[in-house]
């Protein structure tokens, strides 16, 4: 990644933190191992060179490293919960809009039946209107008929 850091996407800056990084990592287990009494280089050097209160200050760091990483779990437990709480609620929520759409549905296909009813219950007034003026216009002619036969008398 050093040697080519545009193939990976990462600037000179990043680079440089990543390697601060890995050398205090690489520093930090081998003093671990050196505490310890393992490693590669006898532990007994490392031992003495850090000294007493040394080893004890890096199991103090430890311990509050252990407790912060701690507290970073407990707040993505409750990230967790409050995930899974909005999910089911969600859920939830879902449901209700399934049921409601199936409702909808329903009254969508009951809305199309009676409208086609009422289509075809227009459609037989329409017919029997035209059937209606036929008869008025036969009855009026019938009466200027009558009205000319009567008069012509």
């Amino acid at each position: 990644m050093e040697r080519r850091p545009v193939d990976f996407a990462v600037g000179q800056g990043e680079l440089a933190r990543r390697r601060a990084a890995l050398d205090t990592l690489h520093r930090e287990v081998g003093a671990v191992r050196g505490s310890m009494g393992g490693g590669r280089g006898g532990g007994t050097a490392a031992v003495g060179a850090a000294g007493g209160s040394g080893g004890m200050s890096r199991l103090e760091q430890q311990r509050e490293t252990m407790k912060e990483h701690d507290r970073m779990l407990a707040d993505l437990g409750r990230g967790v919960g409050r995930l899974k709480t909005q999910s089911v609620m969600i859920n939830e929520e879902t449901s209700l809009h399934v049921r409601l759409l199936d409702d909808m549905e329903g009254d969508a296909e009951r809305a199309s039946s009676g409208l086609l009813t009422e289509a075809r219950h227009a459609e037989k007034i329409r017919e029997k209107s035209k059937t209606f003026n036929l008869y008025v216009i036969i009855l009026v002619l019938s009466i200027i008929l009558a009205i000319l036969v009567f008069s012509g008398l």
